[in-house]
């Protein structure tokens, strides 16, 4: 959230967690219909409750990485998640014009 706050978009914690998936459901299907397209609301149940504290089994990504290199070796590296990956995401999501620039940056 920090890096995404970093880029310039706002960003408002929700704590209540029914009210941030009414909230992100609202949102979502009040987009018009070419950005619906592109947003998660085909999957949306998958967020319709919290997923407890529970720790989530960390699956190794060998046979992935293994796969990706027979097609081709450079697919078989994956980028390290870092603030400037986030902010190239955000920007490019935003030149696609799936997400609104931050004002500060708009123009």
């Amino acid at each position: 959230m920090h890096w995404v706050k970093t880029a310039g978009y706002p960003v408002r914690r929700v704590a209540d967690y029914d009210a941030w998936f009414r909230l992100f459901h609202d949102r979502l299907t009040s987009l018009p219909e070419a950005r619906r397209q592109h947003s998660p609301l085909a999957i949306l149940e998958a967020w319709s409750a919290p997923q407890g504290a529970a720790p989530i089994p960390r699956l190794g990504s060998e046979r992935l990485r293994a796969r990706l290199a027979a097609l081709d070796e450079s697919l078989a590296a994956f980028p390290h998640v870092s603030e400037a990956l986030i902010h190239k995401t955000l920007d490019d999501l935003a030149t696609l014009r799936v997400i609104d620039r931050p004002l500060r940056m708009a123009g």
